[in-house]
């Protein structure tokens, strides 16, 4: 069978973990934000002004904005919705695509260590980059139908294989705390659509 942990870290002192956790929650969630608000700009311009949801949405607004912040707010809201509706939708795909907003690093003991396995996909593919320039952790990866990287030492690499192995067959893999930075029950904090709009109020420009 074979095993492939493309990314994993330890962490170098366990009694780190916690003031870990808290940073990693705190760092994680500025880059999703950031993410998302980048999502935003990629769909607004590309609302239809014609149509029929978009000037409904714009009649609706207070008639003391600018027809340029009635535009913008018109869009922010539709862009909300398509990307709230595409969450929701692959929340529940076996599919990938650029709507899985999902974050979550999974942390797990063996023997004296703890392990960490961030997982984040395609849009969010790099939020968690930062772990990997961590100094409390120590990268921990490991696969066994490819050769050993050359920078790791056979004794490294046997004790990365005997840690991983060893979760397998002791059954650690169900025994982990999951740290939740995105999921579909936090996204309403995390979506940037109520700042965008209280910037698009606050901005003469518009």
């Amino acid at each position: 069978m074979s095993t492939k942990i493309y990314t994993a870290y330890k962490l170098v002192k366990a009694g780190d973990l916690w003031r870990l956790v808290h940073d990693i929650r705190i760092k994680a969630t500025k880059n999703i934000e950031d993410k998302l608000t980048e999502m935003y700009e990629l769909h607004v311009p590309h609302v239809l002004p014609d149509s029929e949801v978009y000037k409904k949405r714009y009649e609706e607004l207070s008639q003391d904005l600018t027809p340029e912040q009635k535009d913008r707010i018109t869009r922010l809201h539709i862009t909300s919705k398509v990307l709230t509706r595409a969450y929701r939708i692959n929340c529940t795909s076996l599919r990938r695509n650029p709507y899985n907003f999902d974050v979550s690093v999974a942390i797990r003991e063996y023997g004296r260590g703890i392990y960490l396995i961030p997982y984040c996909d395609w849009t969010m593919g790099d939020v968690l980059n930062f772990l990997a320039e961590e100094p409390r952790l120590v990268d921990f990866h490991y696969q066994n139908q490819t050769d050993k990287p050359d920078h790791i030492s056979e004794m490294d690499w046997y004790k990365r294989e005997r840690v991983w192995n060893g979760m397998d067959k002791n059954g650690k893999w169900k025994d982990l705390l999951i740290l939740d930075i995105c999921s579909w029950n936090q996204y309403f904090e995390l979506d940037p659509y109520h700042d965008l709009v209280c910037e698009v109020l606050k901005d003469p420009a518009y």
